[in-house]
């Protein structure tokens, strides 16, 4: 996931240097999020694998901010970019496909939720 971060810093690091005349902001800005973000997706994992009920609720929440965030993209994209609207529909079918799954109480009950 450390490596997702650094590489979201290559790609998006000229982008960046347009909107901001600073060459070390974005530079640091970006190794900053991405290190944040893969020390979540960390600590999710590691729950997810423990079987903890926050890390279920927590990847609950992501993926259904993921399929909202598919949505907004969706809208957002021109008839051009027929190729991309497909990877955001395959993402947003994960996305779906995943939040059912968790959401069953056979899964809810191994993962030692409270209520179903």
């Amino acid at each position: 996931m450390v490596l997702t971060g650094l590489l979201w810093l290559i790609i998006s690091r000229n982008i960046l240097l347009v909107f901001v005349p600073f060459g070390a902001i974005p530079i640091v800005l970006g190794i900053a999020m991405g290190l944040l973000w893969a020390s979540l997706l960390l600590g999710i994992g590691i729950g997810f694998l423990g079987m903890k009920n926050w890390a279920r609720l927590t990847l609950i929440v992501l993926t259904g901010y993921g399929v909202l965030d598919g949505i907004t993209l969706l809208l957002g994209i021109r008839s051009n970019h027929l190729l991309s609207g497909a990877l955001i529909v395959i993402a947003m079918g994960t996305c779906v496909w995943l939040l059912t799954y968790l959401l069953k109480p056979h899964v809810k009950v191994a993962f030692g939720a409270t209520r179903l």
